[in-house]
């Protein structure tokens, strides 16, 4: 018998030596029968796989010689055990069943940046607003607009309305036309049309439609997610496109749930490399309620170095930032902290390699 681990759902299974082919007993997809379980993630999506040779960190016995200090990104991303370690946890931590959920067909118009994004797992689909009343809504604001403005000319030009001058009805009824012509507009189409999207969740990342045109966005080139989430329930907001981030919350939808963590566990693992290597090159970068750059962790209660930081871990839904030497902590929820998973992922490297980390004006 050999161990394998499925692509997909990330099972270890049991197989015979002399099977040529074998599907997962969880998910029911084919199995690598070549790949073998290692202590690198060479069995997730491509979004998440480290760069470079995982494997002379999680296989070799041998110290490495670390630098007094990291001289540059790349020094700091290859040899660094902390990045290696939290980098292969990320990509290794197991996903949610999707068995279960819906999965319609691709459209037959997908675009090419999606052919390797690999096989959809799940979709589901958003609801916007009705385009046909959107428009008639304009339209009745025109439609008001030019009525008040022939009401107002009517009533001098007929007397109706003798205290009103001729120069003074055409004022305000060029008032009203000017009103409500762009405010019309502007809600049909100057306005962010909140129109219906379908989402396909693939294997590397993810496929959307939304007012008649398809997009796709591998999970590393998500320009920016943010999610709270607690027990049960989860709000998800993430970058897709420039001009397009939607948030999709489990509230009226809890069989959601499952999909949005899985998005989310993705997401985080593809996000940990690109988020880690701004802080490194000086940037700060902000989780809601707190910070986190080179040289600490902040926000409106808190402001403390990494040297003094034991850890920072989350317990029923609340981040704790544990300070050393010390019997004190810090307590922040999870509802004011966007991507918790990832702040804590990137602390935990930040706090064994402070010492490492060269300073911006050395």
């Amino acid at each position: 018998m050999r161990k394998v681990i499925c692509h997909h759902c990330h099972e270890k299974q049991q197989v015979p030596d002399d099977l040529a082919q074998a599907k997962c007993g969880r998910c029911g997809q084919v199995l690598a029968l070549e790949t073998s379980i290692t202590a690198h993630p060479s069995a997730t999506s491509r979004a998440i796989q480290p760069e470079g040779d995982v494997e002379r960190w999680s296989g070799s016995t041998g110290a490495i010689d670390l630098p007094e200090r990291y001289a540059s990104w790349e020094e700091f991303r290859s040899l660094s055990p902390a990045v290696q370690r939290v980098w292969t946890d990320l990509a290794t931590q197991p996903l949610p069943d999707l068995r279960h959920a819906e999965t319609r067909s691709l459209p037959a118009n997908t675009p090419a940046r999606a052919d390797d994004l690999g096989p959809p797992l799940a979709s589901f689909a958003t609801p916007g607003d009705i385009r046909l009343a959107v428009h008639f809504l304009s339209f009745s604001v025109v439609a008001t607009g030019l009525l008040m403005a022939y009401m107002i000319v009517d009533g001098v030009l007929t007397r109706a309305n003798r205290d009103l001058s001729l120069g003074s009805a055409i004022l305000y009824s060029s008032l009203c036309v000017v009103a409500s012509l762009p405010f019309g507009y502007w809600i049909s189409f100057w306005r962010d049309p909140n129109y219906p999207v379908t989402y396909w969740i693939l294997e590397n990342g993810i496929l959307w439609r939304r007012g008649g045109a398809l997009e796709a966005c591998r999970w590393e080139d998500i320009q920016s997610l943010d999610f709270h989430y607690r027990p049960g329930h989860m709000r998800l907001s993430v970058q897709l496109a420039p001009d397009f981030k939607p948030t999709i919350s489990t509230a009226s939808k809890p069989n959601w749930l499952e999909l949005l963590e899985f998005v989310a566990t993705k997401a985080t693992a593809a996000q940990f490399l690109p988020c880690l290597r701004r802080i490194f090159d000086g940037e700060r970068i902000k989780f809601g309620a707190l910070w986190l750059d080179r040289a600490g962790i902040g926000g409106p209660i808190i402001a403390v170095p990494w040297s003094e930081i034991e850890s920072v871990h989350s317990h029923d839904t609340v981040c704790h930032v544990e300070l050393r030497g010390q019997h004190m902590r810090y307590q922040i929820p999870w509802r004011k902290i966007t991507s918790p998973f990832l702040l804590e992922a990137i602390a935990q490297v930040l706090i064994e390699e402070a010492k490492r980390l060269r300073a911006l004006d050395d």
